[in-house]
């Protein structure tokens, strides 16, 4: 069994790419409507992706990009030893393209 999710929903800024020593990393902001009517609301998600997935949302993905991610949620330790989970991109299809 596996720990997947998927979310679909428009980048809410352009991505952030960095490069380390292992490669790149992108960050997305990711907002996904929830609900109808007047219960509708927008939950935000930050998502990060690594090697080559980071590199194409870099190269492809700007704000208002509409994508289809599916992902997994990880666990991670901060500088001060305390333990979070974060959402780590696995695949995206892009449901259209960069934004002029």
């Amino acid at each position: 069994m596996e720990n997947l999710i998927y979310l679909m929903g428009n980048l809410g800024k352009d991505p952030k790419v960095k490069y380390t020593d292992k490669g790149a990393v992108a960050y997305i902001s990711l907002a996904v409507a929830d609900g109808y009517g007047e219960n509708k609301e927008t939950i935000w998600h930050n998502i990060q992706a690594i090697g080559k997935l980071a590199e194409t949302i870099g190269n492809n993905l700007s704000k208002g990009s509409k994508v289809l991610v599916r992902a997994k949620f990880k666990m991670g330790i901060d500088k001060e030893g305390n333990s979070y989970v974060y959402i780590r991109a696995t695949r995206i299809k892009f449901l259209n393209k960069k934004a002029a």
